[in-house]
């Protein structure tokens, strides 16, 4: 029975080891991922803004670019410096709902683009940047749930001033007030 054991932990290593050795640097494409979002997401700004013609669509535009906006700094803020459980759900739920938005501006932006017979370059710009950041979310949004335990970090500065001993993981007595 021991044997069974200790070839399933070998199997369990091995398997680590082949992962580890295609992706070993997991922040790092994170960060790439991340940074070719915000190259995309500069560019749908761009094509948004340039938007013309229904206030509705171009409202839904700019709207979407004025999310994404918001999502790059707080996901930026997120990743550098509050690398709490709490946070990375925020992270991962808020890169779910902003892959389906970036689907349904794709789509939006697409059938406007193929219904119309106006050669508007900014919509089929913003359909194209939509879709790259489709999946460009949709692939940081799964790998957040895969490498989770690479990125949820201790933030020290935060537990030292909550009066946490980082050694024992115990709370000490301060005088802290609880809010």
């Amino acid at each position: 029975m021991e044997t069974i054991h200790q070839s399933r932990q070998q199997l369990v290593q091995e398997m680590d080891k082949a992962e580890n050795k295609y992706c070993a640097n997991r922040p790092q494409v994170l960060t790439i991922i991340w940074l070719l979002i915000q190259v995309c997401v500069f560019c749908l700004a761009i094509s948004s803004f340039a938007l013309s013609g229904n206030a509705a669509y171009v409202f839904l535009g700019v709207l979407i670019t004025f999310l994404a906006i918001a999502l790059s700094i707080f996901g930026t803020l997120i990743l550098r410096k509050h690398r709490t459980t709490w946070h990375h759900g925020l992270l991962v739920g808020v890169s779910f709902m902003m892959s389906m938005a970036m689907l349904m501006s794709a789509i939006f932006a697409g059938t406007r683009t193929k219904c119309e017979d106006t050669k508007d370059s900014a919509q089929a710009a913003v359909c194209a940047f939509s879709i790259f950041l489709f999946f460009f979310y949709l692939i940081f949004f799964i790998l957040l749930l895969k490498w989770q335990d690479d990125i949820i970090g201790v933030d020290i500065d935060a537990e030292i001033g909550e009066g946490q001993n980082i050694e024992s993981g115990t709370e000490e007595d301060t005088d802290l007030k609880m809010v």
